[in-house]
């Protein structure tokens, strides 16, 4: 896809959006909700006790510590604990949450139904009107892993990271660029996009638990056994606080992941001072023209070498020819990881049953074709540097060995700046631009 392809994607997408908007629930309507992780539930009762009373326990704990999509809350062992009260600001997530509407000042409300919703649907969960229309599919937030960002694989992103998606956008998706937005709006939609991950994952842990740690499913099960019992509320008042302190302590692992995000962010080495930057100036000297050169040529080299391996899925050339039967983390969690292969014919009915629960209908995720010059999370060189040293969470993209002295077990930050430029030089090839 060329540079133009990506502007019509954009647009296209801005198309669906407004289509979309049309079919959400109108005047008069039941407010809206948030729509529970049915599927990861499903895949928890493959592996432990059946859910259907869980579900329910977990969304009664979910929408006290929560609220719902029209009036938010945070959860007070958040907001009373001076270290996660940066973390989401009160104020943005009541712009952020409900029904699109503006102040008498002209501030804009309802932000994430306005600009999100139609694709990442109400609860976060890649769901909206718009998603099966798309391809690739919007982000589900839920399970809390995002692509692109300056920390290191595993970590969360940080606020500026989710900024930053929002204002450039990912060219060659349905995700636009929200540049021209005030920065407030874009800080307030990062923060939300925070709080629907962290409802996610809170009711990802309960279900884990409910299928594996408790007795769920058991017809000797007590109101104690339970993720939560409201009726111990009033008849054992000590076990009910213990399961509530149990519940907390999922929200406060989930928060101090993002909490812990600043600290993981992983320093850009410099090129080595002999490269010239990238790209070349117009009066570049003809030893500088011969230096990117070279180092062009070792990229080509180490892209289709052992150590780095980008070819296994990039293809020799970088054309994303290589692998193209993978898929990423969001459908491996209940097909592949599953022990379910959506391929197998004879595997039909369940795939359909997940589909009947949110799931969407797999699709392979394809390599990027250096040529097309869409980066999805940056053209910039520093961008294309993170994303070889960091890897590419939620994707076959793993995180490199970064080593201080050539070896055959790692690249060094030269290797990694060498490939950067040949990824670069590719897509310039693609759009027909001279070197």
């Amino acid at each position: 896809m060329k540079r133009m392809d990506a502007e019509k994607c954009t647009k296209i997408a801005r198309s669906i959006a407004l289509l979309a908007l049309l079919i959400l629930p109108g005047c008069g309507s039941e407010p809206p909700g948030f729509r529970m992780n049915r599927v990861f539930a499903h895949k928890m009762e493959i592996h432990g006790a059946e859910l259907d009373s869980a579900i329910d326990d977990t969304q009664i704990a979910i929408t006290q510590l929560f609220g719902t999509p029209d009036q938010p809350l945070l959860p007070a062992v958040l907001t009373d604990n001076p270290d996660f009260q940066s973390l989401i600001q009160l104020e943005n997530l009541q712009r952020a949450a409900g029904a699109v509407a503006s102040d008498r000042d002209g501030t804009d409300r309802g932000l994430f139904r306005k600009h999100c919703s139609q694709c990442h649907g109400i609860s976060g969960d890649g769901n909206g009107p718009a998603s099966n229309l798309l391809n690739p599919y919007p982000r589900d937030f839920r399970m809390g892993v995002f692509k692109f960002k300056s920390t290191q694989y595993g970590a969360k992103p940080t606020v500026d990271d989710l900024v930053r998606t929002l204002r450039h956008g990912m060219p060659g998706t349905s995700m636009p660029s929200f540049h021209l937005y005030p920065d407030e709006d874009l800080t307030a939609l990062a923060q939300y996009v925070i709080y629907l991950t962290l409802r996610g994952e809170v009711e990802r842990a309960m279900y884990r638990d409910a299928a594996n740690e408790l007795g769920y499913g058991d017809p000797d099960q007590t109101p104690q056994d339970r993720l939560l019992a409201e009726e111990l509320k009033e008849s054992d008042p000590e076990a009910y606080q213990e399961q509530w302190d149990a519940i907390e302590d999922y929200v406060v692992a989930a928060a101090s992941r993002w909490i812990d995000a600043p600290e993981q962010v992983v320093a850009i080495a410099p090129p080595p001072e002999k490269i010239p930057a990238w790209p070349l100036a117009a009066d570049a000297t003809a030893d500088q023209q011969a230096e990117m050169a070279a180092s062009i040529a070792r990229g080509r080299a180490l892209f289709g070498g052992k150590v780095a391996n980008c070819a296994i899925c990039h293809g020799a050339d970088g054309h994303g020819d290589g692998q193209v039967n993978d898929y990423d983390d969001w459908t491996k969690e209940w097909t592949m990881r599953n022990g379910l292969d959506p391929k197998d014919p004879e595997k039909k009915q369940v795939v359909r049953e997940y589909l009947a629960l949110g799931a969407h209908k797999p699709r392979n995720i394809l390599p990027r074709d250096m040529r097309a010059g869409a980066f999805r999370g940056g053209d910039q060189p520093q961008d294309i540097y993170r994303r070889i040293v960091q890897g590419i969470d939620g994707t076959p993209m793993p995180a490199i060995n970064l080593v201080e002295q050539p070896s055959g077990s790692g690249l060094t930050t030269g290797d990694v700046w060498d490939i950067v430029h040949y990824v670069l030089s590719l897509s310039q090839t693609g759009r027909g631009e001279a070197l």
